[in-house]
């Protein structure tokens, strides 16, 4: 997996951005305390007969703890792209 530069602040710490970057371009590990779903793993599984599966579920629900378990438990080749609500701020080309 690719590591995201680490920018030092002022006090030595890791600048914000860099966290929010790494959380969003890298997939998150498995906790150890982790409650299997294998049904769930299932249902992800299925979607990979399809070009696009889409997750959805109220914050809080385990969205990201499923894909973690998913990916530890299957191996695949995956990439990882955390996207956020909001207006989508194109640059004019230059």
């Amino acid at each position: 997996m690719a590591e995201v530069a680490s920018t030092p602040d002022s006090t030595g710490g890791v600048l914000r951005q860099d966290i929010l970057l790494t959380t969003k371009l890298h997939a998150p590990l498995v906790r150890p305390n982790l409650v299997k779903r294998p049904r769930l793993v299932e249902l992800v599984d299925r979607g990979l007969s399809s070009r696009l599966t889409l997750i959805s579920a109220p914050t809080g629900s385990g969205k990201t703890t499923l894909l973690a378990e998913w990916i530890a438990s299957r191996k695949p080749s995956v990439a990882w792209l955390s996207l956020d609500a909001g207006p989508c701020r194109r640059q004019p080309l230059t």
